[in-house]
């Protein structure tokens, strides 16, 4: 292990390691440094190419994040593999953070990758990707406003629910809004709808209340079949009262009256009252 450390300091303190081929042993009196090149990364550490053998290596270079592809130096002491330093690297350079947390150029995009090597942030032409691998991503602003702007669309996809929760009140404010869904369910101690023209397309309506109450000034009703079921029944008309139709038929259970100041009846053909008695005057 005292080899090993002193190999270390002795490479921090030299001049930059020109590039040797993977299995060449570097002329360094008293130190057997090996140029070798990573392969895989593992838990254990990065598994490095020696020649025709392979080996799992303990990385010692400060501030070095070993990737795939990298030429680098290690030494050999007791039979443990020691990555003491970086000859080229595959990708660009990173900055590190004390935690582990790197940002570098990786395929032409700047990548935030937490400790454990999982994507954060990805910033690629114009475009920010935000993609925590795990837990969740809060937006927050305890003692102010957080505002989302947009120059054309925002787009939000929810595998599961969407929920919007207002202290206050929450407003939608657009030229045109749209709302498509399998069901639909509105709650609300109080509910108003104000618009300019209301149009309700519906295969089949249902309304149930204790009262409801219509006021317009004119109500129009187009109907193949009109039914109408009901305890009792009270019209009142100020002035005119038309019903035109092609036959009136009216089954009284039992009284029929009819009070008018004047009555007039008029039949082109004949007129017929049948009745066991017919009293009039």
């Amino acid at each position: 292990m005292s080899v090993i450390r002193k190999s270390a300091k002795h490479l921090s303190a030299a001049a930059p390691a020109r590039a040797v081929a993977p299995g060449a042993e570097a002329a360094e009196p008293g130190l057997r440094m090996i140029a070798a090149e990573v392969e895989t990364l593992g838990p254990a550490g990065p598994t490095v190419r020696l020649g025709g053998r392979r080996a799992v290596a303990r990385v010692t270079a400060a501030g070095y994040r070993p990737s795939p592809g990298d030429r680098v130096l290690v030494v050999e002491d007791g039979g443990e593999v020691v990555l003491i330093a970086a000859v080229r690297a595959a990708l660009p350079p990173a900055l590190a953070l004390s935690d582990g947390a790197t940002a570098a150029l990786e395929d032409g995009a700047l990548a935030l990758r937490g400790p454990d090597g999982a994507l954060l942030v990805r910033y690629a032409e114009g475009c920010v990707a935000i993609a925590p691998p795990s837990g969740d991503l809060r937006l927050a602003a305890p003692a102010g406003r957080v505002i989302i702007e947009a120059g054309q669309d925002i787009v939000v996809r929810a595998a599961r629910d969407l929920a919007h929760e207002a202290g206050r009140a929450m407003h939608l404010e657009a030229p045109a809004a749209s709302l498509k869904a399998k069901r639909l369910a509105v709650e609300a101690r109080e509910g108003r709808l104000t618009a300019g023209l209301a149009t309700v397309l519906a295969r089949r309506i249902t309304t149930s209340a204790e009262a409801v109450t219509v006021r317009c000034v004119r109500h129009e009703l187009e109907a193949t079949k009109l039914v109408e079921r009901t305890r009792e029944a009270f019209r009142d008309t100020e002035d005119l009262a038309q019903t035109r139709v092609g036959r009136s038929r009216t089954v009284v259970k039992d009284v029929y009256s009819l009070f008018s100041r004047r009555a007039v009846m008029v039949s082109r053909e004949e007129t017929s009252v049948d009745g066991r008695k017919i009293l009039i005057g």
